[in-house]
Parts: C-alpha cells; structure tokens; sequence
C-alpha cells in the first residue's frame, strides 16, 4: 500500500516537512490544490476510469497498468538505462509514493526498498501523472512548463518516458 502524508494546517509547515523540495516544490504544490479542486474530473482520469470513479480507484488503476506494462518490457534493455526512481504525486491534501527500479525492472507503491537512494526524484500531481502516461504530454514539456519537478539525475529521467506511457 502506498504511504500516505496528510496535510493539515498551513502549507508553509508543508513546504517544511518537504524542504527538499524547495520553493519549486511549494510552488506545484499550490498549482496542484489548485488544479485538483475543480469540481469535474480531468479527460485523463476519465479516459482511464470513467466519469463515476473515485480519484483514489484511479491512482491504483493506473499503478495496475503500469505494472502489466513492466511485465512486458525487455529487462535488458531497462536494466541498461537502470536506476530507482521516485514519483510523490500529490493528490489533494496528500502525497503518495510510488517507485519505478529499472534495476529489477518493477514499479510498486511506496519508497524504494532496502533504505536505496534514488537516482531521481520527480514531484507531480495527479493530473500531470496520468497525461504522461496517456502520453497527452511529454517530461520534457511538464518539466519546462513547471508541472512537476525533478531532482537528481534529469538526464535519466527524459529517458523514461517510454516506460511511463501506457
């Protein structure tokens, strides 16, 4: 299960809980409570769930399809590329974890396993997750028009984009 941090009080106290996100962190944070308290569900989370569909269904949707797409992918070619990636996707007033290891080839909710470092770490929102991987927008795009964030190795991460599409 993907752990979960709630957010109560001030977002400035958010911003420090996840200082290492910097100011840039703070900033998607506010565009992503902004995006996601509109009242009608994106075209992405429709495509993928329908209009009936809780945005907490749709998270584990996707997580689902992302790993009947890393069954298929040859291991070889992702073990070259390598590396541990982490997605905190922001949902409302939480953050979720996911982990991409192209090293065991696998992708699975939570932090990376065993106390590893990722090599990357990407901070997005819902919205912008689920265009990925419906391929509606490319990293690079996201990552320039600041709908999410990357720290680590930004070179590795342009190079997943494959892997994310569904």
């Amino acid at each position: 299960m993907a752990k979960t941090v709630h957010v109560v009080g001030e977002k400035e106290k958010v911003a420090k809980n996840y200082s290492h996100f910097g100011e840039e962190g703070f900033s998607i944070l506010n565009r992503a409570d902004q995006s996601l308290d509109n009242s009608t569900r994106s075209k992405p989370q429709q495509a993928i769930m329908g209009n009936n569909v809780s945005a907490e269904v749709t998270e584990s949707k996707l997580l689902e399809k992302m790993q009947v797409k890393f069954s298929t992918v040859d291991p070889v070619l992702a073990r070259q590329l390598g590396g541990v990636f982490l997605f905190v996707i922001m949902k409302k007033q939480s953050l979720r974890y996911w982990t991409m290891d192209l090293n065991k080839v696998v992708v699975y909710p939570g932090e990376p396993e065993d106390d590893q470092e990722p090599n990357a770490t990407i901070t997005l929102n819902e919205d912008v997750l689920l265009q990925l991987a419906l391929g509606k927008i490319e990293a690079r795009s996201a990552v320039q028009a600041g709908k999410c964030s990357v720290t680590g190795d930004i070179m590795r991460v342009m190079k997943l984009e494959p892997y994310m599409k569904l």
